[in-house]
């Protein structure tokens, strides 16, 4: 699979139908987002891991569109370090406060979404006190 990156895509539709037909599952596609970590993802093992992971997904999610936060999290942060080296000033410049915040406010929700609602929880996730999350979350009006 490292050396053929292109193919999983296509790879994971496959095992993407597969599973539904034998497990009985209903689920409807992968996002692009989650194709593009497992794209991301150095793959140590064979065909057999994706297909694996992917009859896993199928069977955990059962219908509708995997997400991210389906993944199991040493995919997300593969991407995540991945991402950070990929990202580059564009000629107009950017505003930095602004990136920074959306960031913030991204891992937030998405801490947020993982924990179910408990602030200890995506607090935690996030390795900060509850305090200082619930005191961002105030400041930046975020809605749970």
């Amino acid at each position: 699979l490292r050396e053929r990156k292109d193919d999983i895509p296509l790879l994971i539709e496959h095992f993407r139908a597969r599973a539904n037909r034998e497990h009985g599952r209903a689920v409807s596609a992968v996002t692009d987002e989650v194709r593009d970590y497992l794209v991301a993802y150095p793959w140590p093992g064979n065909i057999r891991e994706l297909e694996n992971l992917v009859d896993r997904l199928v069977i955990l999610k059962g219908e509708g569109t995997v997400g991210i936060e389906d993944l199991p999290s040493k995919f997300k942060s593969v991407q995540s370090s991945a991402g950070a080296r990929d990202l580059s000033i564009p000629p107009t410049g950017v505003d930095f406060n602004e990136l920074v915040g959306d960031f913030e406010n991204h891992l937030i929700h998405q801490a947020m979404r993982m924990a179910q609602g408990n602030k200890n929880q995506a607090a935690r996730l996030l390795g900060l006190n509850r305090t200082t999350l619930v005191e961002k979350i105030k400041k930046k009006q975020l809605d749970f």
